[in-house]
């Protein structure tokens, strides 16, 4: 089977993007993006491995390995927090609980990123599991929001530590203004939580210094920083 073969055959690791406090130009956080040596489409993987009923496989063998090889860089990186993607269907999985128990992130902390991608079925479920994930410091965030499905519903009911706004909503925002009072309304409601807001997408520079009159914190995009391979994070710290 496809995933197997990948999996077997070592041929799935991951770049790193770095997240910043674009107030403060530090890195606070990095993302880990699954990559193949063939370079196939990360998004062709997570649908093959749905078709191949082997998505849960797949969404903790990716946690698992973005763990280890991120603590083998913890002493280059600029920040100890990680962020990885998982689907929902994954987080209610009943061995899910008891994996994340048994994984090695005690000098990390671990973020984990709720794909917008499938629909929740059952929402009660889900937020207990989450319940459950804070209570071993596990962080919870709702990616890719404006893009996905019940979003609004998800971020009242699940309580994230952190919402991951699209990179649609960032695009051209400097050109909207009904895209600006987006995020100022995000912004505030966030504030007023204690919700870290992190901005996707940001490729432009007029885009950036925009988002920061408006009230963001935290981005991600190519002008900040590109997914990286840690192995050179760590060449360029020596």
């Amino acid at each position: 089977m496809f995933l197997r073969k990948l999996i077997e055959e070592n041929q799935i690791f991951h770049h790193y993007q770095s997240i910043y406090d674009i107030h403060k130009w530090n890195v606070v956080g990095y993302e880990a993006l699954l990559r193949t040596t063939d370079k196939e489409n990360p998004e062709k993987v997570f649908n093959m491995a749905i078709k191949e009923n082997e998505l849960y496989n797949l969404d903790t063998y990716s946690i698992k390995k973005a763990i280890s090889s991120f603590n083998l860089s913890l002493e280059f990186v600029e920040s100890n927090y990680l962020f990885s993607n998982v689907y929902p269907s994954t987080l209610v999985n009943p061995n899910f609980l008891p994996f994340i128990k048994e994984l090695d992130f005690c000098k990390l902390n671990l973020v984990l990123e709720i794909n917008e991608s499938e629909l929740v079925y059952d929402l009660k479920k889900l937020k207990s599991i989450i319940n459950h994930l804070k209570k071993l410091n596990v962080s919870i965030a709702i990616d890719d929001v404006g893009k996905g499905n019940s979003d609004i519903i998800k971020i009242l009911e699940l309580k994230p530590d952190y919402i991951k706004i699209d990179s649609y909503v960032t695009q051209n925002v400097h050109k909207s203004p009904e895209k600006q009072s987006l995020i100022k309304l995000l912004s505030n409601y966030c504030d007023e939580f204690e919700i870290k807001l992190i901005l996707e997408g940001i490729d432009d520079i007029d885009v950036l210094f925009l988002l920061r009159e408006n009230g963001a914190n935290f981005g991600q995009g190519f002008l900040l920083g590109k997914p990286t391979n840690l192995s050179i994070v760590n060449l360029q710290s020596k």
